[in-house]
């Protein structure tokens, strides 16, 4: 009796300890981290990048009705972009929605990239004048950082030569913080912070991620103020869900409790593009810079002024009053005169515009109206010292008249080689360009500033 009980209680020890290990979870992390872009929020939106022990690689699925063309163009490079490509990677020829595709991510567009970049490397921060990379993996190497985030020709010894790395950047260790000047970035990546058009402004949070911030004013709202205005999105649906978005990102519970004056927090990636400016510049190396230009401008400044009161000294009175003179008729010479190009418009068969009639003999042309005022102006213009460059001629009216015919005249022609008699008004107008446009280049050889070129 006693064996048998002993072996009863063996095995119930067994039987009892069985779904206590199958039921044990580990507490090993995932390899994976799931990611999604902006206005996505369906389940196939959601994507996956990891480390598969060579490389990383980037899981997503197909959205719905999605073909091998479609997601090649959503999702791969412009030099990737096939249905090769597509193929390769998913090993089969037909797509489906509820199979993940493996990418590595040199043929991942740059926007899928660069969000896939943040979840993997969640420390790494926008810093000013660089992108400040903290190592958090094991597997991390300075050519795989250089190859993931800077462009073509930045390879790992400048990143070496940069952050002044130990043992030439061949051993990291976790927690080591690697600089990537923002120059040395692949412009593909959009990590990058962005100047901003008013009203919004650039700032920067607690955890290093910056964002668009816009104060509201008396009488806005939400939806309209904030969503519409700087987002772009019209449809109800989607301004309904920004506009959660943004109240939870907030910590507003309802719309209707926004005062004036209170500070709306916008992602950068939700903002249309009216309100995104270029990307900003080196601030560290801008001021570094602008000191070392203003000490090289003293320098001048004091060696030049040295020298001129050295030559003053040996210098006479006469020798002084000739220099003078000298410098006042290059002056005078330099000085560049007003020039006018005039153009009276019509003439030859395009008589323009007209008024009165032909039976009372008092018909007025519009072409010989405004050539008789261009030539007055031409006077006028001439006794002020301007240089006139008319683009039309009439042989019969060389000088203004008093009394202008009732007839048609058509002997104007344009002062092009050779002259062009105005038959057609198309060709005329298009000559007329021509001919502007050539006696504008022609002054601006000579150097005539194009603030003195009048049309």
């Amino acid at each position: 009796m006693k064996i048998k009980y002993f072996v009863f209680c063996l095995v119930l020890f067994g039987l009892s300890g069985l779904p206590a290990s199958s039921s044990a979870k580990s507490t090993k992390q995932s390899n994976w981290q799931s990611f999604q872009l902006q206005y996505q929020s369906s389940e196939t939106a959601k994507m996956l990048v990891g480390w598969n022990g060579k490389r990383l690689v980037v899981k997503l699925k197909p959205l719905v009705g999605e073909g091998g063309y479609s997601l090649a163009r959503r999702v791969l490079l412009s030099n990737f972009r096939s249905l090769k490509t597509i193929r390769k990677y998913s090993k089969t020829r037909r797509l489906y929605r509820n199979r993940f595709i493996t990418f590595p991510l040199k043929v991942i567009n740059g926007s899928i990239r660069s969000s896939a970049l943040k979840a993997v490397f969640f420390k790494d921060k926008a810093g000013i004048g660089y992108w400040k990379h903290r190592v958090t993996f094991a597997w991390e190497t300075t050519s795989m950082i250089a190859g993931l985030f800077t462009k073509e020709g930045i390879k790992a010894g400048h990143l070496v030569r940069y952050n002044k790395m130990r043992n030439k950047g061949n051993i990291l260790k976790k927690g080591d913080v690697i600089k990537i000047p923002w120059k040395w970035v692949s412009p593909e990546l959009s990590l990058r912070p962005v100047s901003l058009k008013p009203p919004l402004k650039l700032k920067q949070d607690k955890s290093g991620k910056f964002y668009a911030h816009y104060q509201m004013k008396h009488g806005e709202t939400l939806y309209s103020s904030v969503v519409i205005r700087f987002t772009g999105r019209l449809l109800n649906d989607e301004v309904n869900q920004v506009a959660n978005k943004l109240l939870k990102l907030n910590n507003i519970s309802d719309a209707k409790l926004i005062q004036t004056r209170q500070k709306i927090r916008i992602p950068l990636g939700w903002l249309s593009e009216e309100y995104l400016g270029s990307q900003t510049n080196d601030v560290s190396s801008r001021k570094t810079s602008v000191k070392k230009t203003n000490k090289k401008k003293r320098k001048q400044k004091k060696s030049s002024k040295a020298v001129a009161s050295k030559k003053k000294l040996k210098r006479g009175k006469s020798t002084q009053k000739a220099v003078a003179q000298k410098t006042k008729s290059k002056r005078k010479n330099n000085v560049h005169k007003i020039h006018v190009i005039l153009d009276s418009g019509h003439g030859g068969r395009d008589p323009g515009a007209s008024a009165g009639s032909r039976k009372n003999k008092d018909i007025i042309y519009e072409d010989e109206v405004v050539y008789d005022i261009s030539k007055r102006m031409s006077k006028l213009f001439k006794k002020q010292g301007i240089i006139v460059h008319p683009t039309l001629a009439d042989p019969n009216q060389k000088q203004p008249i008093r009394y202008l015919s009732h007839r048609h005249d058509r002997d104007e022609h344009l002062l092009v080689t050779p002259r062009y008699l105005t038959r057609n008004a198309r060709i005329g107008v298009n000559m007329r360009v021509y001919l502007v446009n050539h006696i504008f280049k022609q002054l601006r050889k000579k150097k005539v500033p194009s603030e003195n070129i009048l049309y």
